[in-house]
């Protein structure tokens, strides 16, 4: 099509997607794409991704240097005004994959016998797996399901809790090294965050202060909503670094406009 139309080739690259394919496919189709990949990045006149870490391995892969923009996943402000929660229990929120590596499972654990910590939870997944986390919930006082969330509506679940969570895999390929939406959905609401150590996800909130890093276990989450729960002062500071830090770049009104200069540039 390039050729053949006379156009520039934009390869814009939200995930490493061979690696997150050979999760859960067989080996034949990560190994297909990688390929295809691999056969295409020569053509390339531009590539996007979200961070530098995937910019990083993807210019490796290409074995080439390519005219390179990075566009944050950032969300809306919803208020550049710090809104302080009314809840009167800590408020754990999750909304999102309810896959195991996600430790879902794990956070409904981890309130279980917390006191003055509540968790709600929402989003999708593989039936049986929805099953299991809707059960869970049910039978876990201290935790709501929420089902299937709307993605218009997921900004106003994070505005009324106290603390967004955000465990990933630090053995996993692809989301030990990517950027997350849950990230920048709890700093455009000024919401710490808590998420796995040995993950990229970590090394951006233990940067800008702005949420805690534990063990990918039920005892990490534990530990950081303890933590959470008995310093309203520690997490409100960092729920306030976290809506400056997303007013000043980490919006989506910043980072499109770099989205639109790449096509304007082409």
């Amino acid at each position: 099509l390039k050729k053949k139309l006379k156009i520039p080739l934009v390869y814009d690259s939200h995930e490493l997607w061979p690696d997150m394919l050979s999760r859960d496919l067989p080996y034949f189709f990560p190994t297909r794409f990688a390929n295809i990949e691999k056969q295409s990045f020569p053509h390339v006149d531009h590539l996007i991704t979200t961070h530098e870490p995937f910019l990083d391995e993807l210019l490796k892969r290409a074995e080439r240097q390519i005219p390179s923009t990075i566009v944050m996943n950032a969300k809306k402000i919803i208020n550049t005004d710090y809104q302080q929660s009314s809840n009167s229990n800590l408020v754990a929120l999750y909304i999102g994959n309810l896959s195991k590596p996600r430790l879902v499972e794990g956070l409904i654990e981890a309130v279980s016998s917390l006191d003055g910590v509540k968790a709600i939870i929402g989003g999708f997944g593989k039936p049986k797996q929805f099953q299991k986390i809707s059960n869970l919930a049910k039978s876990n006082q201290n935790t709501t399901f929420l089902g299937v969330v709307p993605v218009d509506e997921v900004l106003s679940h994070t505005l009324k809790a106290d603390v967004v969570i955000c465990m990933t895999d630090p053995n996993d390929k692809n989301n030990s090294r990517a950027s997350a939406n849950k990230q920048f959905e709890a700093m455009s609401c000024g919401r710490p965050i808590v998420c796995s150590n040995g993950t990229e996800i970590s090394n951006f909130t233990n940067k800008h202060g702005i949420g805690i890093s534990v063990e990918h276990n039920i005892k990490g989450i534990q530990k950081a909503l303890v933590e959470l729960r008995d310093n309203k002062t520690f997490r409100e500071d960092m729920g306030r670094k976290a809506l400056s830090k997303a007013c000043d770049e980490f919006n989506w009104e910043v980072q499109s406009k770099k989205l639109v200069a790449v096509y304007e540039g082409l």
